[in-house]
């Protein structure tokens, strides 16, 4: 069994976060940090501090002689063991970082499909904020005269919403779905397990629904393991489980061999996979996109237009997610200067950069994200719409995508006006963020597994996840 990160994070916060947000004063606190002075703001590091925050935070305390800012620093291999214990005992960080990315995790490549994501960790963040540990940050970009409402992209953030808040920011997303080509799939947003397999019923013989190497856990472990939450409430302990969604999951996942093994090299399951890919036998890919002009890739990529069709849902509707680019950042309820917290944290959302910038971060792979910044996304999607690029073939890290063109340097066309219409629809179709709740994943992942080796029906299945994960909701309540 795989894990997806340790098990002891989520049971020891909940049994830290069910002492409430007491006084401090308990004995044994010798090895907490001091308490918080006046005047003093405490940002809990979760990470290394980089080079860009301590400059961030140097120049935000210059500027403020009544409050400063004191960086806590947790990014050692117990440091979120620490958070939690200082949670407990109302040791509350004023601004904390959400996520680790652990190792040495690149950001900018971590939430790329088939990329081991198991040395990161995750804060609860939905728990902690159904249990108002953290601050509603809704009214403060609805108030920020540089902001407002109108100056954010909205369908990111109300992806990050727990029960109608806004409890943690962020610069810059990426969307993770599935696609297809469109005279396979159709030209819909979404689609059921049945008729996800109707279509492929009617692939040539030997085609496979993704990659011919994927297997059961990448496809868990990619894309059902940030849907699970869906079927569980931590607040009243309840799961719903034995539900046609649920069960529509775990049949997709049957589709997919438990291992798949290849005596190719690397450079082979290249070419094998870009043959499949030419000949038709391959129905869907993952894909995550950073940017609009993304749409031109993935088109060549199948040699047509395709339609991000996402995971199959229940009910049709898209099953994609938005990966969290940059700091997570969320303020705490008991925060002592909420007004300069959210000061600090705003330039998160703030512009960024201008063309010259954005023609320089492009390059011919692309590194930038799509912003929450709702003028320098507009700026990005006008330049999209304006730039020609180009793809060097002869970078060995670009033969997937170049290797059916023999000359070494092509000319990739611009996104027109429809593309912008498919990016924007899915864009605004998406209404999940990749924010998985890992002991959650590893008891399902576990549940599920004897149905795959055919020792359970999936009566017995479902009745198996519903007694372990109600077992573990109320045991952590």
């Amino acid at each position: 069994m795989r894990k997806i990160e340790k098990g002891w994070i989520f049971p020891l916060l909940c049994l830290l976060l069910a002492a409430g947000l007491t006084a401090c004063g308990t004995n044994g606190n010798e090895d907490l940090p001091p308490e918080q002075e006046e005047g003093v703001l405490i940002y809990a590091a979760l990470n290394p501090v980089s080079e860009e925050l301590s400059i961030s935070i140097k120049r935000f305390n210059l500027y403020h002689e009544d409050v400063q800012i004191r960086v806590q620093d947790y990014s050692d291999e117990n440091g979120m063991e620490r958070l939690f214990t200082e949670l407990s005992l109302g040791r509350v960080p004023d601004i904390m970082e959400m996520h680790r990315l652990g190792g040495n995790i690149d950001d900018a490549w971590s939430t790329l499909p088939y990329k081991d994501r198991a040395c990161e960790a995750w804060l609860p963040y939905r728990q902690l904020a159904q249990k108002g540990y953290l601050e509603d940050l809704w009214p403060y970009i609805e108030n920020d005269p540089a902001l407002g409402l109108d100056g954010v992209l909205m369908p990111p953030l109300k992806a990050a919403e727990v029960n109608g808040g806004l409890y943690m920011i962020f610069p810059e997303v990426s969307i993770t779905t599935l696609m297809g080509p469109e005279h396979i799939v159709g030209g819909r947003c979404g689609w059921t397990l049945d008729e996800l397999m109707e279509t492929y019923s009617a692939m040539p013989e030997g085609s496979t629904i993704l990659r011919y190497n994927t297997n059961r856990w990448d496809m868990f472990s990619m894309l059902c393991a940030p849907l699970l939450e869906q079927y569980v409430d931590m607040e009243t302990g309840e799961n719903s489980f034995d539900s046609q969604g649920f069960r529509d999951m775990v049949e997709f996942l049957d589709s997919f061999p438990e291992e798949v093994k290849t005596t190719l090299s690397a450079d082979g399951i290249r070419a094998e996979l870009i043959d499949r890919i030419l000949s038709g036998e391959q129905m869907l890919d993952a894909t995550t996109l950073s940017a609009m002009w993304y749409i031109t890739y993935d088109d060549l990529f199948f040699g047509a237009p395709v339609s991000y069709i996402g995971y199959p849902t229940a009910d049709g509707s898209l099953g994609s997610f938005f990966n969290l680019h940059g700091s997570k950042l969320a303020m705490s309820s008991a925060c002592r200067n909420k007004e300069a917290a959210w000061e600090f944290m705003r330039k998160m959302l703030t512009a960024k950069y201008d063309t010259a910038a954005l023609r320089d971060m492009d390059g011919y792979g692309g590194t930038r994200k799509i912003n929450i910044n709702l003028a320098n996304y507009n700026l990005a999607i006008k330049f999209d719409l304006t730039y020609n690029r180009w793809v060097d073939a002869r970078d060995p890290d670009r033969k997937f995508l170049a290797g059916p063109f023999s000359e070494p340097l092509f000319e990739v066309d611009m996104p027109d006006e429809d593309d912008l219409i498919r990016f924007e629809t899915l864009l605004n179709d998406t209404t999940q963020i990749y924010w998985p709740e890992n002991d959650l994943s590893e008891i399902v992942w576990e549940s599920i597994g004897p149905y795959f080796a055919g020792d359970r029906t999936m009566d017995e299945t479902i009745q198996m996840v519903q007694n372990r994960v109600g077992l573990y909701l109320n045991e952590n309540r």
